[in-house]
């Protein structure tokens, strides 16, 4: 098992069942567990600010979010915001590119690494994710735009 230093992770997801994998994957790598705070894309309105990620040690994010109109790469831009707050960031996803894709701050399941590996690397240093996360958006960057009926 790895040391935490009593981090705290924050999940974002767009179903509550990955976000509870991703927690066991976690407790089972850590001693003592980390905090994971638990939360999916549409309970991030009434819970997520600035205060809420400046607590986190890292933030783990779902690539997918569903909207009625369509799919967004709502991990980077979600996770681009949480940069700008000086957070380590980590981008699941259920595509397997992970061969063709160098970032940190990417993982999916095709990746050499196991999971709590990747999170494990990601606490014990930091890092700044802006190149990676401009290297994501270029690859997403058409499933960035906003789907219609967004708002609705």
């Amino acid at each position: 098992m790895t040391r935490s230093s009593e981090a705290t992770i924050v999940t974002i997801t767009e179903q509550r069942a990955l976000g509870e994998s991703i927690a066991r994957i976690i407790n089972r790598k850590f001693d003592p567990a980390p905090d994971v705070r638990r939360l999916t894309y549409r309970e991030c309105n009434a819970v997520l600010s600035p205060a809420f990620i400046e607590d986190a040690d890292l933030c783990i994010l779902d690539l997918f979010r569903t909207y009625p109109g369509g799919r967004r790469a709502e991990g980077v831009a979600l996770g681009e915001w949480i940069a700008r707050r000086d957070r380590p960031v980590l981008i699941i996803s259920p595509l397997a590119i992970a061969e063709t894709i160098d970032c940190h701050c990417y993982w999916d399941v095709s990746h050499a690494e196991e999971l709590g590996l990747r999170i494990a690397r990601l606490l014990a240093r930091h890092y700044e994710p802006e190149d990676d996360l401009a290297t994501l958006r270029r690859i997403f960057g058409v499933l960035m735009e906003i789907p219609p009926q967004h708002n609705k």
